[in-house]
């Protein structure tokens, strides 16, 4: 047997012995269903869980940009995708292109059962020439957003980093209005670390 057999093999049998004999009911209009046995899933909280969802996002992932050669490029390297978690970011140099990616990612998460939200998804156009794009999701025409927070960063259109730069300055004046603070001689330095580390 492969190492990969193995591990899918492993795999499985912690998964039917992480929901070995539990039993689920619906709560409907303040009653319930009859009790069913639970045959796919984990329990709640199981550490598997991350670990299956990041396998079957990977997949997908694979899936979608199989054969698909649309990204963009980056150093000589064509990227078609960033992803942190369920965040995915797909990039492509044309419209028509992004179209092909989000058909592809949309196709491919269908087959498992997974649904891309119309609501969370949007698209931006970077560079100087401000061009409405007409990005679909399943028939469903996606929001286009000048500003994108993503990982906690403010992406703009115009490819500026003025948004982010004035978070930052933001942050900076709380700390600097904590002057009495830093300069007393009552509070600790361990005090004064902890305090400076929040906000930041």
């Amino acid at each position: 047997m492969a190492y990969n057999e193995v591990s899918i093999d492993m795999k499985r049998r912690l998964l039917d012995y992480s929901r070995q004999g539990t039993e689920c009911a619906v709560r409907v209009d303040g009653g319930l269903t009859d009790w069913f046995e639970t045959m796919v899933g984990v329990l709640q909280g199981c550490i598997l869980s991350p670990l299956l969802f990041n396998i079957l996002l990977e997949v997908v992932v694979a899936l979608a940009l199989h054969g698909c050669g649309v990204g963009t490029s980056i150093s000589g390297i064509n990227i078609p995708e960033l992803r942190f978690a369920d965040d995915i970011s797909l990039l492509a140099e044309c419209e028509h292109d992004l179209q092909d990616l989000v058909d592809h990612l949309h196709a491919a998460s269908s087959r498992f059962g997974l649904k891309v939200s119309n609501s969370k998804t949007e698209v931006q156009c970077i560079g100087k020439d401000e061009r409405k794009m007409n990005i679909k999701l399943a028939n469903t025409e996606l929001k286009q957003s000048c500003n994108f927070v993503y990982l906690g960063g403010v992406i703009s259109a115009d490819s500026s980093c003025d948004k982010d730069v004035a978070k930052i300055g933001i942050a900076f004046g709380v700390v600097r209005n904590l002057d009495d603070i830093w300069k007393s001689k009552e509070i600790t330095a361990g005090t004064k670390v902890e305090l400076y580390q929040s906000p930041v």
